[in-house]
């Protein structure tokens, strides 16, 4: 059985600033990844996999000083939601997948915190990040 955990957290400045530039990063990434979808479908009629954004991510974490500061983790769930977007799409149980604003996305996920990346605050019930 899998089990989520949802957090409310209480950053200070730096945090949030932080925060917000991975959720813009994410933003970001989602249009890019879309957009390189569609332009690729629409000038040569081939598809694009989740494999295939991946790698250019990767190449684009070299030159995208914004998504150099993506943990790469979070890259790769953005990628795969948006294959998984296209896939309820091209079983018929959903729209297209459109480009999103800025007030349209309002989180990240991080799939997996590694020892000592997140601090717990005993007392305030409150998380850190360590980095």
């Amino acid at each position: 059985m899998k089990s989520a955990f949802r957090f409310r957290l209480y950053p200070n400045r730096e945090q949030e600033r932080r925060m917000l530039l991975m959720v813009e990063a994410g933003r970001q990434l989602w249009n890019e990844a879309l957009a390189h979808r569609k332009r690729r479908w629409e000038e040569k009629r081939l598809s694009t996999s989740y494999h295939q954004q991946c790698l250019i991510l990767t190449t684009e974490r070299r030159v995208n000083p914004l998504f150099r500061g993506l943990y790469s983790q979070a890259g790769q769930e953005i990628l795969h939601r948006l294959d998984r977007a296209f896939a309820a799409f091209f079983e018929y149980r959903a729209r297209y997948p459109r480009f999103k604003k800025f007030s349209q996305v309002g989180s990240f996920t991080y799939p997996q915190a590694y020892k000592g990346s997140v601090k717990p605050d005993a007392v305030r019930r409150r998380l850190f990040s360590q980095r």
